[in-house]
């Protein structure tokens, strides 16, 4: 099934506090060195108010279409993605998937985050 990058109900999802955690993902944070930065300043908790406070300041995400075949278990081909200009020079990279089949009602929208790392500057 093809679907158009729904952009507005990531941001919906976003400002309402409907943003859950790739098990892998939170794994990654709490444990890998290179994100010590970003725990020591922020909880899981707070990247995601981070990221909301980042939608509700009037910043957009960025959206791309994946091709590949790992993202074929997914409900659509597209990603978001936001570098917020904290912690490391570059910025932090949060990558999302949008969780939501056509037909629900918009309110019904989730994120999830699935990756979180330094953005090289």
């Amino acid at each position: 099934m093809s679907y158009e990058a729904r952009l507005d109900l990531v941001h919906k999802a976003i400002l309402s506090g409907q943003i859950q955690w790739k098990p892998a993902c939170l794994e990654r944070l709490l444990s890998q060195p290179e994100l010590k930065p970003v725990r020591e300043a922020f909880s899981e908790k707070g990247i995601k108010e981070l990221l909301r406070d980042f939608v509700g300041d009037g910043n957009q995400l960025a959206f791309r279409e994946e091709k590949g075949d790992a993202w074929y278990d997914w409900r659509d081909p597209w990603w978001y993605f936001a570098i917020i200009p904290v912690i490391f020079q570059g910025g932090l990279f949060i990558k999302v998937k949008l969780l939501w089949d056509e037909g629900d009602k918009d309110e019904d929208a989730f994120v999830e985050i699935v990756s979180i790392h330094e953005e090289k500057a």
